[in-house]
């Protein structure tokens, strides 16, 4: 007769007055209570917080879904966020929070900021890079002489704002373009903006 559960048994664990299932279930509680990662119902999920799926990285755990699913906030490259559940990220179903959109050809689009610049997700560009995204200022350029850029050729911002990617704004270089900006472009810059906005300030002049 087991010591522990008080039945008829014919198999005991090693030596003792106990049967191997209730020798089982005693092992098992002292597994769990020395791992706080393990419940009564079994294991927890892993911690997905900091990793990278597509261009989402996981922020923080959330509320489970209505399907009792565990879901976690990510944040997108975009800036937007968006809640994912942990199948979906694991399975590569769930990459970005919808700024990439599937277009009828196939291609992937996406916008978003690094370092003050634009950046356009374009795979198959020419200028793009191994990731897919290229500048959106090197393809406005690109577009408007008509062929890829060249290793040696660089875009210049005239007017000195990174993410001011209109044509009149862009200057095709050969080779690195120095830093800073021409008093000429500043200028005429500011009379522009003076015309558009605050044209009687300059009719005081």
């Amino acid at each position: 007769m087991c010591s522990k559960c008080h039945k008829e048994k014919t198999r005991f664990y090693s030596k003792t007055n106990i049967c191997v299932e209730c020798s089982l279930d005693r092992d098992r509680i002292r597994y769990r209570e020395k791992n706080p990662i393990f419940k009564k119902r079994g294991r927890q999920g892993s911690d997905l917080v900091g990793k990278k799926y597509g261009i989402l990285t996981v922020v923080k755990r959330v509320e489970n879904n209505k399907g009792k699913k565990a879901q976690w906030l990510c944040t997108c490259d975009c800036g937007n966020e968006k809640i994912a559940v942990t199948t979906e990220l694991n399975r590569g179903r769930t990459k970005h929070c919808g700024c990439l959109r599937k277009e009828c050809t196939g291609e992937y689009t996406g916008r978003k900021k690094e370092k003050g610049y634009v950046l356009l997700y374009r795979p198959k560009h020419p200028n793009a890079r191994k990731d897919g995204w290229i500048l959106e200022h090197v393809m406005i350029m690109s577009d408007k002489i008509g062929r890829p850029l060249k290793k040696d050729e660089h875009v210049h911002h005239k007017y000195g704002f990174k993410d001011d990617n209109r044509s009149e704004n862009l200057e095709l270089w050969t080779g690195k373009h120095p830093s800073g900006q021409r008093v000429k472009d500043i200028v005429d810059f500011c009379v522009n903006y003076l015309k558009e906005y605050k044209p009687e300030i300059l009719a005081i002049t």
